[in-house]
């Protein structure tokens, strides 16, 4: 049986995979859905200096305090960039890590980096005028549960700083999922497959949106279940 521990995505919150986290642990695993600081029931921690480091350490401490070990870390959409940290951080407590549609950062690189110009204008504007100058909020239109919460805008501008190059004995694989929407919100995760392809890590390709914790938690359990058996 794993130890499971799971990197949400941005805006979302441990609250996203409580169903996922049910059938898992339904198969006897052990898992931990842990909320970073700004978002979900933490979303009153919210402030203009919480960063992508203030995440990792998020994961990191849980980890810590919990006394896991062995542990089978996943990282969801931003929370790719999140388990990156967290991976490089406590390299001797981490068995596998699974990508899931996630970002993925070259040491040095913060999260903007992985769009284009306009797209990161784009957001620059929400910021500025819905945004109070220093919160990424919530687009309507991309609203699938009302308990998404506006995300502090210094996690996606902090770079990643890698400082353990020693990695190989970790295993390391990326679910693709096949049946996201050509959305340029989703550019960034499109380059991080072609990423994962050049970084040689197995790909696991997932007929499913890119949220499939909401939209079908019942796949992404099995489909987890597989890859972990």
């Amino acid at each position: 049986m794993k130890t499971i521990v799971i990197c949400h995505g941005m805006s979302s919150g441990g609250w996203a995979w409580k169903e996922v986290k049910r059938l898992l642990e339904k198969e006897g695993h052990t898992v931990y859905t842990p909320t970073m600081t700004g978002c979900g029931e933490r979303f009153h921690l919210a402030n203009k200096e919480v960063d992508l480091n203030t995440a990792i350490n998020d994961i990191v401490n849980v980890i810590n305090y919990e006394n896991l070990h062995n542990i089978v870390l996943i990282g969801h959409s931003y929370g790719g960039a999140v388990a990156s940290g967290v991976v490089d951080r406590i390299p001797e407590l981490i068995d596998e890590v699974i990508y899931l549609d996630a970002m993925l950062l070259n040491d040095g690189e913060a999260v903007v980096n992985l769009f284009p110009d306009e797209i990161v204008n784009f957001l620059q504007g929400l910021i500025d005028t819905k945004g109070d100058g220093w919160k990424v909020p919530v687009v309507e239109e991309e609203r699938y549960d009302h308990r998404l919460t506006d995300h502090p805008h210094k996690c996606f501008k902090t770079p990643l700083n890698l400082k353990n190059k020693e990695l190989n004995n970790i295993k390391t694989s990326y679910i693709n999922c096949t049946e996201k929407e050509k959305n340029p919100f989703y550019y960034g995760i499109f380059r991080s497959v072609e990423r994962a392809k050049e970084r040689g890590m197995t790909i696991h390709n997932l007929k499913a949106g890119h949220i499939p914790n909401i939209e079908n938690p019942t796949l992404i359990a099995q489909f987890l279940l597989n890859i972990l058996s």
